[in-house]
């Protein structure tokens, strides 16, 4: 089990031996040879309790918080920086299970493993999901573009642009088409309660612009705030001809 509660148990495990050590000693163990071997053991043990979350074949590392991974599920609050980074395209899919008040972001453009910064796309169950250039001016999905219900399993796919001049985000309820065929026109009639695209300003219900300039740097990843992620498909561009994210 991929877990990052497991350093609990392998400092467990590492008191555990030292105390059995301490006992084969009183009670006629071998003495400094066998101190060395087990203390080798313990570390050894501590060390292999960093491995890393794998989902959608990529790995990740919990910066911030408490998530625990397994079998290609994440679930808990926290932040997963990926191992890869990006500055052209993130596209990701994923079905999620959010509690009342939680939230999933995707965060593209980063400039640390925090993922303080940089663009990003909320899907939460209060409030309007949201993408945001800068974090400051929000672009709310159009009003047709509905939150996701509160412990309902839900697919979305994410994609932000991070290397035109006005970054921008489309995002479909359901998996995401197979790469470079979607279409991200910026037409009114592509706002509905299953599809938004952010640029140019079209859908109804959306606020503030795209926010052009630099990005913060080329870290990217997902936060969770009580929920659940699985199914995680790291993909190709399915809006901008098959574009794949940076390795």
């Amino acid at each position: 089990m991929k877990t990052y509660n497991t350093v609990r148990t392998s400092i467990v495990l590492a008191i555990s031996l030292g105390v059995n050590f301490g006992c084969s000693q009183l009670f006629g163990g071998k003495g400094k040879d066998d101190d060395d071997q087990l203390r080798g053991v313990a570390l050894l043990a501590l060390l292999s309790s960093t491995s890393a979350c794998t989902l959608g074949g990529v790995s990740f590392t919990v910066s911030s918080g408490s998530v625990t991974c397994k079998d290609g599920m994440a679930s808990g609050t926290g932040t997963l920086v990926a191992a890869t980074t990006s500055s052209t395209i993130v596209s990701v899919e994923f079905t999620s299970v959010i509690t009342s008040g939680g939230r999933v972001d995707v965060i593209g453009g980063a400039s640390s493993s925090a993922l303080s910064d940089g663009p990003l796309v909320r899907m939460a169950t209060a409030g309007n999901a949201a993408f945001s250039k800068d974090r400051a001016a929000n672009k709310t999905f159009n009003t047709a573009f509905t939150a996701p219900t509160a412990g309902a399993s839900s697919t979305v796919c994410v994609e932000m642009h991070l290397d035109e001049t006005d970054v921008h985000a489309v995002t479909n309820k359901g998996t995401c088409p197979t790469a470079g065929t979607g279409t991200d026109a910026s037409a009114a009639a592509s706002c509905s309660a299953t599809f938004f695209n952010s640029e140019g300003g079209v859908c109804t219900g959306s606020t503030g612009n795209n926010a052009g300039g630099a990005l913060p740097g080329n870290k990217w990843g997902l936060s969770l705030n009580n929920a659940t992620i699985s199914g995680v498909n790291i993909t190709p561009s399915s809006f901008n001809g098959g574009k794949r994210y940076n390795g």
